[in-house]
């Protein structure tokens, strides 16, 4: 019996995980980074993703060229046990990738550097 949950992504570790799959189950859930891991994330290319056709509530009433795009591309991701003897356990994985959110991103990242760059330089004009 296959039963399908959506869960949280606190719930996804080698532990849970195994223990849904050998229990006949499939589990949904957003991966944390600490999981799929940056390196993973930075290596698709949303180019060359497929388009969904998918949009939160909040923009159901939005033309289609105001809305967020989001893209989609399948992978693979493997997860290792907490002990060294634990086999290598490889789950499917969906990666996605939404526009505004990738440029949000850019802007908040750019903003610590910028402020830094500039507090250091009044810093060095305050020096004596």
């Amino acid at each position: 019996m296959s039963v399908g949950k959506v869960g949280d992504s606190t719930l996804v570790s080698y532990t849970n995980l195994t223990a849904i799959a050998a229990a006949g189950a499939t589990f949904v859930a957003p991966a944390p980074r600490t999981i799929v891991g940056l390196a993973a994330l930075a290596a698709h290319d949303p180019a060359i993703a497929t388009i969904v056709d998918w949009a939160p509530q909040r923009e159901k009433d939005t033309l289609f060229h105001q809305r967020d795009v989001h893209r989609v591309v399948e992978g693979s991701t493997t997860l290792h046990g907490p002990k060294a003897t634990d086999p290598p356990f490889e789950v499917r994985t969906v990666y996605s990738h939404s526009a505004r959110r990738a440029a949000a991103c850019r802007g908040v990242r750019g903003q610590p550097a910028e402020t830094d760059r500039q507090g250091a330089g009044r810093a060095g004009r305050a020096a004596p």
